[in-house]
C-alpha cells in the first residue's frame, strides 16, 4: 500500500505545488484522490489504504477503530468529530487513548510542516520531507518530489548492519524523517512519544482471569475491525497457534474467509500439514498446500522490493515472490497471519521467566514446568535469569562504525521486568513484519495480533501467567479451547525452519559471496569484509550459522545499490 500527501501554505506556494502535481500525477501508477485548499493526496496500487478527510481539517491515512467498542468486544469506526480543534498534539494524545487500529493521522498547519501522528504498532509507514515549497508526509520517496538534500546517511546506515531491528525507528536517508510508531511530529518538527510498551509492561496488573476472559474477546474483536470491509481474505495458516487463533476467530466473527495458505518441507520437524489441515478444516475452507525446497537465492531478488526503509520483511524472497503471486491469482484483498503471537502472547521459554514465577505462585510448579521446557535445572534457570540479557548485535559492521543506539522502545525500561524486557524486545523485532514486501504491495497486509488493544493487554498481564506452564503458551491455548481444534490444542512443539534456511542460503554463496564481499557495503567501508569473508564458508556455517546477518546484508546492499542508482 502507498500513500503521498502533499501540503503547502498558500499563496505564492501553490504555484510550486501546482508544478510539482503536473509532473507527479499519473505517474508510475500514483492517482490524486482528494484536493482541498493548499492539500493533495495520492495513493499508488491495489493495496493502497483508505484516505477520509477530517472534520475539522486534516487527513485520515488508513482505518481507525473505536476503543471502547473493541473493549466490549464489538466493531466501530472512531468518531473523526471527536477530535476537536484543539492543538495537534493534544488531538493525537486523544487518539492514542481512544482509537486504534492501522493509520496515520496527518493535520495541516497553516504556513508551517503538518502535525503527522502514526499509531502506536506502525502498521502504516510515515515518512516526511520538504520538497521545493510544499510538505510530504508519505510511506516511501517518489523520484519526482524526493527531497534536494537527499542522500544516503550511512551513520545510520551502520546501525542498521549491528542492528537490523533498528529499521523501525531509523531511515538511513538525509532529508528526511521518520515517524516512530506512537509518536506525533508536531509543526516545529519536534518529536513526542505518546505510546511505548514500557509503560504497559511496568506493574502488569492484570489477574489470570481477566486474561483468560479479555484476551480472546479483544482478539475477536480486533480480527473482525480489520477483516471488515474485505470481500475475500486468504489466511496463512502454519499449523502453529497464533494463525489458528486467527483463522478460527475470523470465521467465528463472520470475516469472509476464501481460502487458506500453508508452506511446508517435506522433513519431519518443518512439515506442519496436519495441524494446517486439522485448522482448515475447523473454520471449513480449502487449504492450498505450497512444498518449500532447498534453492539458492539469487542476490538480485532483493531488488524488487527496495522502498525508503529497508525491508527485512522480504528476507525470504521466494516466499515473498510466490505469496504475491497467489494473491493476485486469487483476487483476494487481504492476506490474515499470525505474525506477531509469539511476542504478544509469549512463546519465549526464556531464563528470565524464572524470577516472575518466583514472586508468583505456584512457585514451585511453575519452574519445573519451565525446567522441563528448556531442558535446564531449576538452579540455572535462576542463576541465568537473575543476569541482565545480553544484547546482541550482528558481527560484520565496520570496526569503526561506533556505538549503536538501541531502540527508543528499550531505551526507557527502568522498572520493567525482566521477563517483560524479553517480551518488549520481541515486539520490536515483529516490527520487521510492517516493512515493505512484494506481498504487501498487491494486498492488504494484516497480523491482527499485533493490533494495540490486544498489545496492551498483553503487556499488562504478567509474564508468569502467559507463559508458565509445561505446555507452549498453555494459558492462551487454555483461554482459546473452545475454537481450537484438538491437535493444535494438544501440540507440544513448534515447527522449525531454520536448517533449512541454513541450507538455502549455504547454496546461495556463490552468488551472495561477491555481491557482498565485492559490493556496495564494502566499497562504502560499512563491513568487516574479512570476518564475513571468512564467516560465508560451508564449512564455517557448520560450526555458526550465519544465515540471518547474511540476508540482511543483502537486502542493505540491495537497498543501497538501488538509492545510489537515483543519486542519493
Amino acid at each position: 500500500m502507498s500513500y503521498l500527501l502533499m501540503t503547502w501554505p498558500p499563496g505564492q506556494p501553490s504555484v510550486a505545488a501546482d508544478a510539482l502535481h503536473a509532473t507527479f500525477n499519473g505517474k508510475d501508477g500514483w492517482t490524486l484522490v482528494l484536493e482541498r485548499f493548499c492539500l493533495r493526496v495520492y495513493v499508488r496500487g491495489t493495496a493502497a489504504p483508505a484516505v477520509t478527510l477530517l472534520p475539522k481539517g486534516g487527513v485520515l491515512i488508513g482505518q481507525m477503530f473505536d476503543r471502547a467498542a473493541t473493549e466490549a468486544g464489538a466493531v466501530a469506526a472512531y468518531d473523526l468529530h471527536r477530535l476537536g480543534d484543539e492543538d495537534g498534539v493534544t488531538v493525537a494524545r486523544r487518539v492514542v487513548d481512544e482509537a486504534w487500529g492501522r493509520y496515520v493521522l496527518v493535520l495541516p498547519v497553516k504556513a508551517r510542516r503538518p502535525i503527522v501522528l502514526r499509531e502506536p504498532l506502525g502498521a502504516l509507514d510515515a515518512l516526511i520531507w520538504r520538497k521545493d515549497e510544499a510538505w510530504c508526509v508519505a510511506d516511501e520517496v517518489p523520484s519526482a518530489l524526493a527531497p534536494a538534500e537527499l542522500a544516503i546517511d550511512e551513520t545510520r546506515l551502520a546501525h542498521l548492519i549491528a542492528e537490523p531491528d533498528l529499521a523501525s525507528a531509523e531511515v538511513p536517508l538525509t532529508g528526511v524523517t521518520a515517524v516512530m510508531p506512537g509518536t506525533v511530529v508536531d509543526e516545529t518538527g519536534t518529536v513526542h512519544r505518546l505510546w511505548a510498551p514500557a509503560r504497559f509492561a511496568r506493574a502488569p496488573k492484570v489477574d489470570a482471569w481477566t486474561a483468560s476472559e479479555r484476551i480472546p474477546l479483544i482478539s475477536r474483536a480486533c480480527i473482525a475491525a480489520l477483516a471488515k470491509g474485505h470481500e475475500s481474505i486468504l489466511c496463512e495458516i502454519s499449523g502453529g497457534l497464533d494463525s489458528a487463533i486467527v483463522a478460527t476467530s475470523l470465521k467465528a466473527e463472520g470475516g469472509n474467509l476464501g481460502a487458506a495458505i500453508n508452506f511446508h518441507w517435506p522433513q519431519a520437524e518443518a512439515d506442519e500439514r496436519p495441524y494446517a489441515r486439522a485448522v482448515a478444516k475447523a473454520v471449513r475452507t480449502r487449504l492450498e498446500v505450497i512444498a518449500s525446497r532447498v534453492a539458492p537465492v539469487a542476490p538480485e531478488a532483493f531488488d524488487a522490493a527496495v522502498v525508503a526503509r529497508p525491508s527485512f520483511n522480504a528476507v525470504d524472497p521466494v516466499y515473498d515472490a510466490v505469496l504475491a503471486q497467489r494473491l493476485v491469482q486469487g483476487g483476494e484483498s487481504a492476506l490474515f497471519t499470525g505474525q506477531g503471537g509469539d511476542a504478544v502472547f509469549y512463546q519465549m521459554p526464556a531464563p528470565q521467566l524464572s524470577l516472575d514465577l518466583l514472586v508468583r505462585g505456584p512457585r514451585r510448579r511453575g519452574l519445573m514446568a519451565l525446567s522441563r521446557r528448556t531442558n535446564r535445572s531449576v538452579w540455572s534457570l535462576l542463576r541465568l535469569g537473575a543476569r541482565a540479557p545480553v544484547r546482541a548485535t550482528f558481527p560484520y559492521g565496520a570496526r569503526h562504525a561506533g556505538r549503536t543506539p538501541r531502540h527508543p522502545w528499550l531505551e526507557e525500561l527502568r522498572g520493567v521486568g525482566a521477563a517483560k524486557r524479553i517480551q518488549i524486545e520481541a515486539l520490536v523485532a515483529n516490527q520487521a513484519v510492517f516493512a515493505g514486501s512484494r506481498r504487501g504491495a498487491v494486498a492488504d497486509l494484516v497480523h491482527p495480533l499485533l493490533s494495540q488493544p490486544l498489545v496492551e493487554l498483553c503487556l499488562s498481564t504478567p509474564a508468569a501467567i502467559l507463559a508458565g506452564g509445561e505446555q507452549d503458551r498453555a494459558f492462551v491455548r487454555s483461554a482459546f479451547r473452545a475454537q481450537l481444534p484438538r491437535l493444535v490444542l494438544d501440540r507440544q512443539s513448534k515447527g522449525d525452519l531454520s536448517v533449512f534456511f541454513a541450507k538455502g542460503v549455504a547454496k546461495s554463496l556463490p552468488d551472495l559471496r561477491p555481491r557482498l564481499l565485492e559490493g556496495r557495503l564494502a566499497a562504502r567501508g560499512l563491513i568487516d569484509v574479512a570476518a564475513l569473508s571468512e564467516a560465508m564458508q560451508p564449512e564455517a556455517m557448520i560450526w555458526r550459522d550465519g544465515s540471518a546477518e547474511f540476508l540482511c546484508l543483502a537486502v542493505l546492499e540491495s537497498w543501497v545499490r538501488a538509492w545510489e542508482a537515483r543519486g542519493a
